[in-house]
């Protein structure tokens, strides 16, 4: 072993042994003997070869503790069997790799792999290898390490009783990547690969099938990365905390996330306060359960595009919830949603969009939910673009949907639309938008109020006079009805001693007083009859007048608003 770390050689065992003996091709090597070698006990380090130490084909009687060691030259452990664990806790080392090895503890106080406040110069990589523990500590842990290389983990690590992967304030200078197969099948909650408070100096890449029976699967709280986080592969977890945990993460590129996310008691994708320089892309299939939602984008800060062309999933609550997202451009929502609750299946409150919004969604089962979008305080530049049904006109489209798909009332995305095509050039389609608001609100909004019959008896007023305020038109055509009406009242029966002008005269001032005046009129009503059909006229054309010159200048909306 000393000759081949001086000459540069492989230390090669797998020829010394059969391969169907007790230890399958290994040979026994004394961990000690290793630990020396390392530490420049047999050999001094000086006269190494720069390929370093790289052993195939041992197995090791004890546990390799390289605590505290600085060791500049790389570490190769090929085709061997570690059964004892290996530690390398505050130690330096230049590489570390390990390749298509076993590891394994039989105590429950050590990690299989620890390399906590390490730090590793190069690379650090797992490749088909076989993690086994039973430790809260977590199988392989890298907590507040420091890698200035790849950090690559491409093996199949199970832990029934804490974290798999503990990782958690560990810090790269280079890309991450996990994949294989990572389980956690004890009753710790506190996630099976974790990542808190991470950094990562590249891209962060998650292709593993993760398992935790209790708590998260994928745990990136406040995780920082200078590049993209790329989620395929499988996430399988448990509890309200979510299955895949974002909150507070900060990605310095593209968010995307293709993976299959399940949790059986609580959202899948959990990632309040996310922020991204890039696109983020929810691609994949997400299942949970819950009212708050199986998708969680809350106070989310997206730098680029937000698309979930993905399918979620949740039979109690919320599918997709972006409450105070906040979106560099595009939103996208053209994925496959099913959900149920007085929540609704989508929930944009608050939410702001720079870019253009794009409303094509797909409803999971036999029948769409009747009610299922909240929209109030979202703003947006442009026009919006809607594509559900085969609804081409887009008019038609956003005021059915604001109308009869959204869960409640709400005046501000009715104005928010109203303004969009107004800014657009489409005053005629901005006010039928807005006339349609008032007749919502009518139907939905006063149906809540302290006197519904009352108020809903006045907005029925207002909407066949002066059309809510948008058609005065309407004042002035009924002011022309009861013109002609009172003058054909004041010709047919008034005295035969007036002439036919002075009854014209007298019936237009009992309806356009504002105009005629009555006052001294030579034909003046006599009889009963004659005198309460002109002050019924001079009520009703008053009144005319009034709701015209009010709507007109702006005052109804205003009340309406």
């Amino acid at each position: 072993m000393a000759r081949s770390l001086t000459e540069g050689r492989l230390y090669d065992l797998r020829s010394a042994v059969s391969s169907d003996g007790p230890y399958a091709g290994r040979v026994p090597v004394r961990a000690a003997v290793v630990r020396a070698l390392i530490c420049g006990i047999v050999a001094s380090c000086q006269y190494a070869d720069p390929r370093g130490l790289r052993i195939i084909g041992a197995v090791l009687d004890e546990r390799l503790d390289l605590d505290d060691i600085t060791f500049g030259l790389p570490l190769v452990f090929v085709d061997c069997e570690l059964p004892f664990g290996f530690s390398a806790v505050r130690s330096s080392l230049h590489h570390l790799h390990f390749r298509v090895s076993i590891l394994a503890t039989r105590e429950d106080t050590n990690a299989v792999l620890d390399l906590e406040q390490a730090r590793i110069l190069n690379d650090c990589v797992l490749e088909r290898c076989h993690l086994t523990a039973s430790t809260r500590l977590g199988a392989v842990r890298w907590q507040g390490c420091h890698v200035g290389g790849h950090l690559q983990c491409d093996a199949d690590i199970t832990n029934t009783d804490g974290p798999v992967l503990a990782c958690d304030n560990l810090t790269t200078d280079s890309n991450v990547t996990v994949s294989g197969r990572c389980r956690s099948t004890g009753n710790d909650d506190l996630g099976a690969v974790r990542l808190h408070g991470s950094h990562v100096g590249g891209q962060f890449r998650c292709n593993a099938d993760i398992i935790a029976s209790s708590g998260p699967a994928l745990v990136c709280d406040h995780m920082v990365t200078n590049s993209d986080v790329i989620l395929h592969g499988s996430c399988a977890g448990a509890g309200n905390r979510g299955a895949v945990r974002l909150p507070g993460a900060h990605i310095g590129g593209q968010l995307q996330c293709s993976a299959d996310i399940t949790n059986s008691d609580g959202p899948a994708l959990y990632a309040d306060n996310l922020v991204t320089e890039g696109i983020t892309a929810v691609d994949g299939r997400c299942a949970g359960i819950g009212p708050e939602g199986v998708v969680r984008l809350l106070g989310a800060h997206l730098g680029g595009q937000l698309r979930c062309g993905g399918t979620i999933l949740n039979p109690d609550g919320l599918a997709l919830a972006c409450d105070n997202l906040v979106a560099g451009s595009d939103m996208i929502l053209n994925g496959s949603y099913g959900g149920c609750g007085d929540r609704g299946v989508v929930r944009l409150l608050g939410a702001h969009i720079e870019g253009q919004l794009v409303l094509s969604p797909a409803f999971i089962g036999d029948e769409p939910p009747i009610r299922w979008l909240v929209l109030d305080g979202l703003t947006y530049p442009g026009l919006p673009t809607l594509r559900i049904g085969e609804e081409e006109d887009q008019e038609r489209a956003w005021i059915d949907l604001l109308a009869n798909q959204t869960i409640e009332y709400a005046a501000q995305p009715w104005q928010q639309l109203a303004a969009a095509w107004r800014a657009a050039g489409h005053d005629d389609t901005a006010r039928r938008v807005l006339i349609a608001q008032q007749e919502d609100r009518r139907h939905r909004a006063l149906s809540q109020t302290r006197h519904p019959w009352r108020n809903k008896t006045i907005a029925w007023l207002s909407k066949h006079t002066t059309g809510y305020g948008y058609q005065s038109w309407r004042s002035l055509v009924m002011l022309v009805i009861v013109a002609a009406a009172s003058v054909g009242a004041s010709v047919w029966f008034s005295s035969p001693a007036c002439g036919r002008l002075e009854r014209v005269e007298a019936g237009l001032g009992w309806a356009v007083p504002i105009i005629f005046s009555v006052r001294h009129t030579a034909c003046p009503a006599t009889s009963p009859g004659m005198i309460i059909t002109s002050w019924v006229a001079h009520i009703i054309g008053w009144t005319l007048v009034t709701l015209f010159v009010t709507g007109f200048t702006g005052i109804i909306r205003k009340s309406h608003d």
